[in-house]
């Protein structure tokens, strides 16, 4: 398995404004305005199932929900990334080469860092950024919703770009360049990074 097998750059900065607006519905476990807008960017900006595609989503499953996924909880998680894809550019040639969970553990990267270049963090922790917490915050309906994707912040990136250098030195081979380009990348754009392993 590759380091990663979908990776999208991310304006969570984006994101996280259109979200706000349906973020007390969402709260009160009300999921209509979250299907609205999702139904709305699918609509007027059909592009997004190019990157749902890598993810295993298809056109075909908005609006047949209860065909396509066994939970509700599924179809929240498919609603939201759609909203997320509508923030996101894909990164084709530069997942290709990524140097293999083994390989970086075996330069002694350390094991949570690789599984997060892997996994990425849970997009609960992206919808934590975004809500005032308050005495029902750990029975919010959106917290652990089985996302196939998660994500990094540009701080994130950064801290995770220093380590990778210092297990990386000057090697030049083309796995670790691909990795640092990727990086790179997300930090000269002032975005976030979308990961997922998807099959």
């Amino acid at each position: 398995m590759s380091i990663v097998r979908v990776a999208f750059l991310f304006d969570y900065s984006s994101f996280g404004r259109k979200i706000t607006p349906v973020l007390d519905s969402l709260k009160n476990g009300n999921f209509d305005e979250l299907r609205n807008l999702a139904n709305g960017v699918a609509r007027d900006h059909p592009q997004v199932w190019k990157l749902l595609d890598d993810l295993a989503y298809f056109p075909s499953d908005l609006g047949s929900e209860e065909e396509s996924f066994n939970t509700k909880d599924s179809w929240i998680a498919f609603w939201v990334t759609i909203l997320i894809c509508d923030f996101c550019l894909r990164l084709d040639n530069l997942v290709k080469t990524e140097p293999t969970p083994e390989v970086l553990h075996q330069l002694g990267v350390d094991k949570d860092i690789i599984t997060t270049l892997i996994w990425g963090k849970p997009i609960g922790d992206l919808f934590l950024s975004l809500i005032t917490l308050d005495e029902n915050s750990n029975n919010y309906p959106f917290w652990n919703l089985g996302f196939k994707i998660g994500w990094l912040s540009i701080e994130d990136i950064e801290y995770i770009r220093s380590k990778i250098q210092i297990h990386n030195g000057n090697n030049s081979r083309p796995a670790y360049v691909s990795l640092l380009s990727m990086l790179d990348l997300a930090i000269q754009s002032k975005a976030g990074l979308i990961l997922s392993a998807i099959p």
